[in-house]
């Protein structure tokens, strides 16, 4: 294969084909090439954290049942409920989907996923996560020298292609860790993922560091949901993207000022780059990073996407 395992990324650039040919389709061009780097680089991210996002939903649902009175050791946390307008809506299940299991071990929480049902952030997931709380109830009370870790078993995550074809990402090993600062911050790492894709040789290596802060610090459901998240930070190392289905291309990705609501970002500056010439096709990528500045119109509950490639911008300055 001599292009870049692109076609059946988590959120493949499809949309580039029904774009119709005028001025908008001519003036995209020159940053196409700087779209399907971000996409590569931010695809195997938001994949290195999926153990990390079990975690904060868990800590989410786990510090709404502390802030309702609940013993967090006993209560039947698939029934915590909060009202929104006239209804009462399952924590748990806003969380993780109704076919998501949840399994107390001691202090630990095993969360099984199905992979027959597509999950509230649109995932499709198999296999298990253990949350090892190290002993803290609630994610705002472990530390640095006792933080959560995430254990992954037999995890993977699908992904479909324009045709329907299903393939599997395969996490073959990687650390999470998160602990609160003591102060409003998140601290989340996600150390050495190794993950591969189907019937391909190549697998990553890597490696970031977040910080983030919500609304409240406690992380409960009914004082954070549908508010902002704060978050910083970034990842490098070999992705699990491959140009000739054995050789991992190295990729970096730069977060700055990020905000985001819900899954969506709705401001700052994002930076995807490869890490060496000699591992991409220099002739289809003229540059080796892209930028992606994201701004909010509170005014017009409007987000804007502003894309610098290569000397080019779009849309245009």
């Amino acid at each position: 294969m001599n292009k870049l395992i692109a076609t059946i990324a988590l959120a493949a650039l499809a949309f580039t084909s029904c774009i119709k040919e005028n001025d908008t389709w001519k003036e995209m061009l020159p940053v196409q090439p700087g779209m399907y780097i971000y996409q590569l680089a931010t695809d195997q991210d938001k994949l290195a954290m999926r153990p990390a996002n079990a975690a904060l939903r868990l800590a989410m649902l786990l510090a709404e049942a502390d802030k309702q009175g609940e013993d967090v050791l006993s209560a039947d946390l698939k029934e915590i409920v909060v009202k929104k307008g006239d209804a009462s809506i399952k924590v748990w299940e806003t969380l993780f989907g109704a076919h998501t299991k949840l399994e107390r071990q001691g202090e630990d929480y095993l969360i099984t996923y199905s992979d027959e049902a597509q999950l509230p952030d649109r995932f499709f997931m198999a296999g298990s996560v253990l949350v090892k709380t190290n002993g803290t109830k609630v994610l705002n009370q472990s530390s640095y020298s006792a933080p959560w870790t995430v254990e992954m078993q037999d995890l993977k995550v699908f992904a479909y292609t324009n045709t329907g074809l299903r393939s599997a990402f395969n996490f073959d090993g990687g650390e999470t860790t998160l602990y609160f600062d003591g102060a409003d911050s998140y601290i989340i790492g996600a150390s050495s993922f190794r993950i591969h894709l189907d019937n391909v040789d190549a697998s990553s290596n890597w490696t970031g560091r977040y910080t983030l802060r919500a609304e409240d610090s406690s992380l409960a459901y009914s004082l954070c949901s549908g508010k902002d998240f704060k978050v910083e930070g970034g990842a490098s190392g070999p992705t699990l993207y491959s140009s000739d289905m054995t050789q991992a291309v190295g990729m970096g990705y730069e977060l700055t000022n990020g905000v985001y609501r819900g899954m969506q970002i709705i401001s700052g500056t994002q930076e995807c780059r490869f890490l060496s010439p000699l591992e991409y096709d220099t002739t289809k990528y003229p540059a080796s990073s892209v930028t992606y500045e994201w701004s909010y119109d509170s005014s017009t509950n409007t987000v804007f996407q502003k894309i610098r490639y290569n000397g080019y911008v779009y849309p245009k300055d």
